[in-house]
């Protein structure tokens, strides 16, 4: 049976996921990504839930607890997560277009790792590239620090 657009929209998700999971070694509670692709922009970013903490990838370990193994922060790996996670927008965008299918300009996906349950909110509207004051950074930046004071507003 052939897929469908939303196969592969499900898949490219679950990769992305996939990603963020593994750079946290499979230790989180959650994790929030932000994926955003809107006029040649692409942008790709990390939340995590640790230990009942929100924080930044970068910031991982200070979420662990005494004796928990520290996670491997490095540049190269941070780095290698997002490109691949980059790369994962470049395959959507390429199955949006092969299906005929409108790009969306931005998904905010949550992820509960206990209970394997992912939910997405997709927007297509223009949402920074008609603002030279707004940057995916920014979003981004506002959406964590919701997360982190305990508000997702998902």
């Amino acid at each position: 049976m052939a897929k469908i657009f939303e196969d592969h929209l499900s898949e490219i998700q679950a990769d992305m996921v996939s990603i963020a999971l593994e750079y946290v070694e499979h230790r989180a509670d959650e994790i929030y990504i932000y994926a955003a692709n809107e006029d040649g922009i692409t942008a790709f970013d990390v939340l995590y839930k640790i230990n009942g903490i929100a924080v930044e990838k970068e910031n991982i370990n200070s979420a662990l607890k005494a004796g928990e193994p520290k996670y491997d922060t490095s540049v190269n790996r941070m780095n290698s997560m997002l490109d691949i996670g980059l790369d994962d927008l470049e395959a959507l965008e390429e199955k949006c277009n092969e299906f005929n299918q409108e790009i969306p300009s931005e998904m905010l996906i949550h992820y509960v790792v206990e209970s394997n349950k992912m939910r997405a909110k997709i927007r297509y509207e223009k949402i920074f590239s008609e603002d030279p004051e707004l940057t995916p950074g920014n979003i981004f930046d506002s959406w964590a620090q919701n997360i982190i004071q305990g508000n997702p507003a998902f």
